[in-house]
């Protein structure tokens, strides 16, 4: 439920709660910005697919969701604080929508909004970073707080105008999308300090745990500047593998010692060309 709401409410009262509120839970929530297109521009959704870390606690941990657009690009949608202000007020990104990769030219761009819906971009020379061929290219590593990814609302609602000759389309459009949504549980490590590392690589070929050495785990060079009390040194990895239609993902989490200095943090490897 959004903090905003009683989170021992029953299933009678989030029924209520729905009756009585035209919008429910925070614009950053990753429930809704995959949506939007849909909701506002009646476009056709992809196949998702929901990663989520399971801790030993027995807590679930929805860090993201990855779509697929009809035009084969990768999209991630990161989990964001429930407060994270969405509207971009120029060309500078603070808090990024998601993130978009492009193929054939393995390229990456990050995607805000201004307050009328205009999309503002912005690509600083990313690409997959590839390690020679042990099969795997970085996308981007993935900071997250423990207790960001604990309380992220799970009770949303938005009411949109829809064209009548169109309101059949668009939730039909919206019943195959939840049907289709696929889960992957993420393997993680014993707790070590207040967040999570998680980097997210794209599989060139099948690999298996071998191909998955400690040496291709990089956090990043300013990881100093975003965790108080950090230590260089070797930390317990956890490997998972994901597959969205055609494309193989893998997750490699960390969670070294140290409190993280902001709820979530995301890295990208610059071209080298």
């Amino acid at each position: 439920m959004p903090s905003d709401f009683d989170t021992t409410a029953q299933p009678d009262d989030v029924a209520r709660l729905f009756r009585e509120h035209d919008n429910i839970g925070p614009d950053s929530s990753f429930w809704l910005r995959p949506l939007r297109q849909l909701l506002h521009q009646g476009k056709p959704l992809g196949p998702a697919l929901l990663l989520v870390l399971k801790p030993a606690d027995g807590n679930v941990l929805p860090f993201g969701i990855l779509t697929l657009t009809q035009k084969s690009r990768i999209v991630f949608w990161p989990a964001l604080p429930p407060d994270a202000d969405m509207v971009c007020a120029g060309t500078q990104i603070s808090v990024l929508d998601h993130i978009t990769l492009e193929f054939p030219g393995e390229k990456t761009h990050i995607t805000a909004y201004h307050a009328d819906g205009t999309p503002v971009h912005n690509a600083r020379s990313w690409r997959l970073h590839h390690f020679c061929d042990n099969g795997v290219a970085l996308w981007f590593n993935l900071l997250a707080k423990y207790d960001l990814l604990a309380n992220q609302p799970c009770a949303v609602q938005r009411k949109v105008r829809t064209p009548s000759t169109d309101k059949q389309r668009r939730e039909g459009e919206l019943e195959r999308f939840v049907q289709n949504l696929s889960v992957a549980n993420i393997t993680i490590p014993p707790l070590g300090g207040d967040y999570f590392c998680i980097g997210i690589y794209v599989a060139t070929r099948d690999v298996t745990e071998q191909d998955l050495t400690a040496s291709i785990f990089q956090i990043g060079c300013n990881i100093d500047t975003l965790v108080t009390g950090w230590t260089d040194g070797e930390y317990v990895l956890a490997r998972s593998k994901a597959r969205l239609q055609d494309t193989t993902f893998v997750a490699m989490v960390a969670s070294p010692p140290g409190t993280l200095n902001t709820d979530v943090a995301i890295g990208f490897p610059r071209s080298t060309t």
